[in-house]
């Protein structure tokens, strides 16, 4: 059985015949320039502050925005209640909170990446967290892409 390392996230998948990283969805034969700016999205310095101490910010590219949704699942809302009801955390929660933070982070970068390779920033970072109906969760990233220098 052959197996293949992910270029993006280091996984190593099982299965040599599937063309996609089973972990995050990465093309297996990723060109070169899509390594480099994975490289480059991996680098950004990400801010919630609307500057960089110690650097001066040279240009602005726009702001940059992500939305995930997720379903809570069943087994979730089961841990929850439990949770609720004996003063625990609900970890269930937790961890896809976590995960969605994650795809938001990844993705506000791919796109700043996507965007202009000058991009070496995200500044002015606000997540924001919101339960719709049917349990669904929805969160909404947006950021400021600049270009920075050191002072």
């Amino acid at each position: 059985m052959a197996t293949w390392k992910c270029p993006k996230c280091g996984y190593v998948n099982v299965f040599d015949k599937q063309d996609y990283c089973s972990k995050c969805g990465t093309k297996k034969d990723l060109p070169i320039e899509g390594l480099e700016q994975i490289k480059r999205a991996q680098n950004l310095m990400v801010t919630t502050t609307p500057s960089l101490d110690g650097y001066r910010i040279t240009e602005y590219f726009g702001i940059i925005s992500s939305v995930v949704v997720l379903g809570t699942g069943f087994f979730s809302e089961f841990g929850a209640s439990i949770s609720d009801f004996t003063g625990g955390r609900a970890s269930g929660f937790q961890k896809k909170l976590d995960n969605a933070t994650k795809a938001i982070m990844e993705e506000l970068a791919d796109k700043a990446t996507n965007r202009s390779p000058e991009i070496n920033a995200l500044v002015g970072l606000k997540l924001d967290y919101t339960v719709a109906e049917k349990n669904m969760m929805i969160l909404c990233g947006t950021a400021t892409a600049v270009k920075y220098e050191k002072l």
